[in-house]
């Protein structure tokens, strides 16, 4: 890994398919894992146009039924819940309040789903504070995280994409459904008490 530039858009160096991508991981414990995560943004954003993509888009989603995005939807929430009491424990409530407070996951329409709305600013910024906490500078997988972020311009695939690193701090894979919306087409937005799943 010491000769690999830990750059924005290092992992779109080996689209379309992956191939060498193991060479970042030299030296990195349970290098495999961060590579067979890498694999499955591959194989999603693959299409015969890929290299006019500067981020890794799904352009052939998986098919879903509404009922199975909501339920992918309600896991993801689960997910975020099970981080908000951690964050409740050190005294920080506010998000574990909000999301006591979402009671559904549907789909909607692009017009109806404002991105930069409130309920969807505190979660985010909550989540990114306490995701940050757990950061080493020095350990290679978070020396990479600018490259991860860059694979979808998302913090929340690249928190998915960084998982084995989070594991040993935090027991569950609490991005995993977010990224089965990702490959399904979907995007989210926490907007009162849903949370609004947005074709991408």
């Amino acid at each position: 890994m010491d000769d690999v530039e830990c750059a924005f858009g290092l992992f779109q160096q080996f689209r379309p398919d992956g191939v060498g991508v193991e060479v970042v991981f030299d030296g990195v414990p349970n290098a495999s894992e961060y590579v067979e995560r890498l694999r499955t943004i591959y194989r999603a954003a693959y299409h015969d146009d890929w290299d006019r993509d500067v981020y890794f888009i799904v352009r052939s989603p998986q098919a879903a039924s509404p009922e199975e995005l909501a339920a992918f939807g309600m896991e993801y929430v689960a997910g975020l819940r099970f981080l908000s009491g951690m964050l409740a424990k050190r005294g920080h409530p506010r998000l574990d309040k909000y999301l006591a407070s979402v009671t559904g996951a549907v789909v909607v329409p692009h017009a109806t789903a404002n991105r930069m709305n409130d309920d969807d600013t505190l979660v985010y910024e909550a989540v990114s504070d306490f995701m940050g906490e757990f950061y080493n500078y020095e350990h290679p997988i978070i020396k990479l995280r600018e490259a991860y972020y860059s694979v979808a311009c998302n913090y929340y695939l690249g928190w998915y994409l960084q998982w084995p690193y989070f594991s040993e701090k935090i027991p569950r894979d609490v991005f995993r459904p977010f990224f089965e919306l990702w490959v399904r087409g979907y995007g989210c937005v926490f907007q009162g008490s849903s949370l609004c799943l947005v074709a991408a």
